[in-house]
C-alpha cells in the first residue's frame, strides 16, 4: 500500500488492501490514510511516511529482523476473517436494519 498520498485516499480504501489481509500478508501502508490506521490498530504491517528513505528504512530493518514479519504476517492471519468481503457485507447490512 506504498501509495503516493492523494485527496481521495484519505478516506478510501484501495481494493488490494482486503486482498492481502485475506492472504495473510503484512502490509506496509503510508501514515494518515485509512489502511494505516488499520495496519496501526491490528498490527498487521508497518505505517511510514512516503518518502524513498523511510522505505529503505523500513526493509533494512526487516531484513535484519524477520521476526517483526512473523509476528505481522500471524495478526494478518488472526485478523483476516473479521476483514474479508463477507465479513464487511455483514456489517453493512447490520448497519442499515433499522
Amino acid at each position: 500500500m506504498i501509495l503516493e498520498p492523494q485527496e481521495w485516499r484519505k478516506f478510501a480504501f484501495p481494493f488490494k488492501f482486503f486482498e492481502y489481509l485475506g492472504y495473510g500478508k503484512p502490509i506496509v501502508a503510508i501514515n494518515d490514510s485509512p489502511p494505516a490506521r488499520v495496519v496501526e490498530k491490528l498490527g498487521v504491517g508497518w505505517s511510514i511516511e512516503y518518502e524513498q528513505s523511510e522505505i529503505i528504512k523500513l526493509f533494512q530493518t526487516l531484513v535484519n529482523d524477520q521476526s517483526l514479519i512473523e509476528e505481522a504476517t500471524t495478526n494478518a492471519l488472526r485478523h483476516r476473517l473479521s476483514h474479508d468481503w463477507q465479513s464487511r457485507v455483514d456489517t453493512v447490512i447490520q448497519a442499515l436494519q433499522v
